[in-house]
């Protein structure tokens, strides 16, 4: 049996969609777990109505609202099947994931099996992804990484779009942190450094919906100190498992990645975008010599990137860069700023 654990909170106008790829999955051995995180709107008389007609679903109420992780915690606290999976409430799934991802697993006699994501955003789909970072055209099937933990890196810490062994999670104690961001970082490397081998289903099997107003990404600015806490509680994990040699080549990829990742969210809003930045600056030079970060950063990050050039511009191109971002404020002194660019470009060219 798989164990199905949604958390919901305030998601009314997206659950019957993400319920209805549930309930009518082609494999049916299914326990639907919904977790209500003390939601504000009508959602658990949503999930009410299906329990009505489906007795696989089971709704557990949390006493006090424990964020998307105490969420899932609670799910499988409260779990019984031998496999686990969790789906957010405003996500969809393929009426077809649950059947592929498992004959996936048991074909390839693998720990944990996970497809593609299709990403959307109301009736718009803006990209489909295998959820690799380096592999561009991952093949289906088993891959083994038992002396190669570094391997996880390249594959996207998410908690949703995977098949886990119940077994896996409850034997080590694996669970997720509560109330902070990318609590999914925490669970999905200690899962990963638990197992020697994981299979891939390159159909893209999850939708996941981007930008949604009101959703944990769109709705958290200001929480952006609790990314620096999930770093420093990943440092043990790498170290414990990695090898010696490289565990903190990894750990500075991963670290400046999920930095970086977060900047996006704050892009509209300069000032709190220099704010941020100037925090992750000093948290990443304070872990990281500037050199062996640089030397580290993944091919996801482009050098002509904004954060990238508030962190690595050195002397006076840093000067200049920074510059730019203060003039950015005022719009005279920017356009005074580019007439004189251009004067000094005719007078010397």
């Amino acid at each position: 049996m798989i164990s199905v654990i949604i958390p919901i909170y305030n998601v009314e106008g997206y659950l019957d969609e993400c319920l209805d790829s549930i309930v009518h999955q082609t494999y049916s051995d299914l326990e639907i777990i919904c977790v209500n995180d003390c939601t504000l709107d009508n959602s658990i008389n949503i999930v009410k109505r299906y329990m009505k007609s489906d007795s696989r679903i089971k709704l557990i109420n949390n006493a006090e609202n424990r964020g998307l992780g105490g969420a899932r915690n609670a799910g499988i606290a409260a779990s019984t099947g031998e496999y686990i999976a969790f789906i957010d409430s405003d996500d969809y799934i393929d009426l077809t994931m649950f059947e592929k991802l498992l004959r996936s697993i048991e074909k390839n006699h693998s720990d944990v099996s996970f497809c593609g994501i299709r990403r959307f955003c109301d009736d718009e789909e803006l990209d489909c992804y295998s959820t690799f970072h380096k592999i561009t055209h991952p093949f289906t099937g088993r891959y083994e990484f038992s002396d190669h933990k570094e391997r996880s890196i390249n594959i996207w810490p998410s908690a949703p779009n995977k098949l886990y062994k119940s077994s896996i999670i409850k034997k080590f104690n694996l669970s997720f942190q509560e109330k902070l961001l990318y609590e999914d970082h925490f669970f999905f490397y200690n899962y990963f450094c638990h197992i020697d081998s994981f299979s891939y289903v390159s159909e893209y099997l999850y939708s996941y919906r981007a930008n949604r107003e009101g959703s944990i990404t769109s709705t958290s600015v200001g929480r952006e100190k609790e990314i620096f806490v999930v770093l420093d509680s990943l440092k043990d994990i790498f170290q414990a498992h990695f090898d010696p040699e490289i565990w903190n080549a990894c750990y500075a990829t991963i670290c400046f990645r999920l930095i970086w990742e977060r900047q996006f969210v704050l892009l509209n809003n300069l000032t709190e975008w220099k704010r941020y930045s100037s925090v992750s600056e000093t948290w990443l030079l304070d872990h990281f010599d500037l050199n062996f970060l640089k030397e580290n950063i993944d091919s996801a990050v482009s050098s002509t990137d904004m954060f990238y050039k508030f962190i690595f511009y050195t002397g006076f191109r840093r000067t200049c860069f920074r510059l730019k971002l203060v003039l950015k404020k005022y719009p005279l002194l920017t356009k005074f700023h580019t007439f004189a660019l251009r004067l000094k470009h005719k007078l010397f060219h």
